[in-house]
């Protein structure tokens, strides 16, 4: 079975790109932090019983930095668009144009198609 590493880039927790991954697995690193206010108004969902419906107590999280860092513009979207997508999304176009980036231009011929594990539908749940 051939392995072929074609362009790198990342999105993670305490690590914005591949190098900071690197660090962060290198460097034995905690990316747990606390839930920012803007995500979520805290005193509206804390409860300090575990399992309370619609309730957390603990806003202990993996928090990707500039969730809501996009140029629409630079992917022919629209900004009433962008506002519609999924931040998943948005940010998945941004890591898929980062590794065509680091992908060597010598390989460009052989393009066949860009791959992404694991996207839960829950944004457009949440939305409803």
């Amino acid at each position: 079975m051939k392995i072929y590493v074609t362009g790198r880039s990342c999105r993670l927790p305490g690590a914005p790109d591949t190098a900071g991954l690197e660090n962060v697995l290198f460097g034995k690193r905690d990316t747990v932090t606390s839930v920012p206010q803007d995500r979520w108004l805290h005193a509206y969902f804390l409860h300090p019983v575990p399992g309370t419906k619609g309730k957390t107590y603990t806003f202990a999280a993996g928090i990707v930095p500039s969730l809501w860092a996009f140029d629409a513009a630079v992917f022919g979207i629209s900004p009433r668009e962008a506002g519609q997508m999924d931040p998943q999304q948005r940010m998945l176009l941004h890591v898929v144009w980062e590794a065509l980036e680091d992908w060597p231009a010598s390989r460009w011929v052989s393009l066949s198609g860009a791959r992404r594990w694991g996207m839960p539908r829950d944004w457009h749940r949440m939305r409803r």
